[in-house]
């Protein structure tokens, strides 16, 4: 069913798909493996990735043959042209519906009677997030393009975006959306990205003072392999976590922020949301205008 194939299992059909993407809003047609969109995908593009990480050889031998096939079949979709799923990315998400009249024209009849509803995804989750800071009093700004990055690299670039911000306004939230990511090169303790993020934060903030507050968590409640959606950092997280008798920097090098932040109650915990919209972090500067949106002590 996967790459189009469900859309080909009824090429007469009209179709109409409903979405709530745990992915990039640019690439809706990977989500749940796009079984009524086209797949731009090549059998040589898998190739490549199995070579390029070297997966061929650890693969089963049968899964291997089957990979090694020269009459190996394509997917269903328009190898030759690769347009973004959403040409008019704003657009389309508030509109909340794409038609395939806008974006398969030279696709497979297949495809073409086709409505693609967006219930939620993420620019909603920024959109909630925006108005509540607003709310509150604090000038709002949004990047999400560290979308995708390793966590380390987005840690620093929206440190420096935030600072060059909340020069120019003191009392500020910036908001990114979107995934980062954490290679491991050793077994892990109980972490999840979030969790990273928030902890490389707090040692960046150790150099800080004033109020100012970090936060990174996942909207299906489940970070990594534990039970906590994420973590808030802030100023005083690496002098607190010392005090426990907690190594910020070996925690963080051991992929292991979980026991630190859960000691510390700075540990976000939902319990699974039954959705996923992906995550949110936000780096605020100043205290809210309204005291119940205060954090408590």
């Amino acid at each position: 069913m996967k790459g189009g194939r469900l859309a080909f299992a009824a090429p007469e059909a009209a179709k109409v798909s409903f979405l709530l993407p745990d992915v990039p809003l640019r690439s809706l047609d990977a989500l749940s493996s796009g079984p009524t969109t086209p797949d731009h995908s090549t059998v040589e593009d898998v190739r490549a990735i199995l070579a390029r990480y070297d997966i061929a050889a650890k693969l089963p031998a049968k899964v291997r043959e089957f990979f090694e096939r020269e009459d190996m079949p394509e997917s269903p979709g328009n190898k030759s042209w690769k347009p973004p799923f959403l040409p008019r990315l704003a657009e389309a998400v508030m509109a909340r519906r794409i038609t395939a009249a806008a974006t398969m024209k030279d696709e497979d009849r297949a495809f073409r009677d086709s409505v693609f509803e967006i219930l939620l995804s993420s620019h909603d989750l920024v959109e909630n997030a925006r108005a509540i800071a607003q709310k509150a009093g604090y000038t709002v700004a949004v990047d999400n393009s560290c979308d995708d990055w390793d966590y380390a690299d987005a840690v620093r670039y929206l440190f420096q975006q935030f600072n060059i911000l909340r020069s120019i306004h003191p009392r500020l939230c910036l908001i990114s959306a979107g995934e980062v990511t954490v290679t491991m090169n050793r077994t892990p303790g109980a972490g999840g990205r979030n969790q990273q993020f928030s902890l490389a934060s707090a040692i960046e903030l150790n150099h800080y003072s004033g109020p100012i507050t970090v936060f990174s968590a996942g909207t299906d409640g489940i970070d990594g392999n534990t039970r906590s959606a994420g973590a808030i950092a802030d100023p005083t997280t690496v002098a607190r976590a010392r005090a426990f008798g907690f190594d910020p920097e070996k925690s963080l090098a051991e992929f292991n922020a979980c026991p630190l932040f859960t000691s510390l109650g700075d540990a976000v915990v939902t319990g699974p949301t039954g959705h996923n919209l992906r995550d949110l972090r936000l780096l605020i500067s100043g205290i809210p205008d309204r005291p119940e949106l205060h954090r408590p002590e």
